[in-house]
């Protein structure tokens, strides 16, 4: 008999799914400044340039029982020096504490904070 395997964080971790591209980062500035995960045309010198990225945007997978705000299926932005990897079932996760999290992007965000 075989057992199906699942992965639950505990008390107010939350398991996260990084995007390989940030699906909120693409757009273009009035100026015309076009940024794009990470890149930008620079206006000074015409050059494609890179930011640093010390934040990066994923899926709540799954969330501890004695998370708050977070929801699985929410989106979420998290520091990288806030998470440590998780490899399960051959996948690689990330794993923070609830209130390491600096933003949510879901749906009734409003309804869930006014409780």
């Amino acid at each position: 008999m075989e057992l199906k395997k699942e992965v639950m964080p505990l008390y107010t971790y939350v398991l996260v799914e990084l995007y390989d591209e940030n699906p909120y980062e693409v757009h273009e500035t009035e100026t015309g400044l076009k940024l794009t995960n990470g890149e930008f045309d620079s206006p000074d010198s015409g050059n494609r340039e890179k930011k640093e990225l010390n934040m990066h945007c994923g899926k709540i997978i799954e969330v501890g029982p004695d998370c708050k705000y977070a929801k699985a299926g929410d989106d979420c932005y998290l520091p990288l020096n806030a998470v440590r990897p998780v490899i399960f079932k051959g996948n690689v996760y990330f794993i923070c504490a609830e209130q390491n999290l600096t933003l949510l992007l879901g749906d009734n965000l409003s309804e869930r904070f006014n409780k």
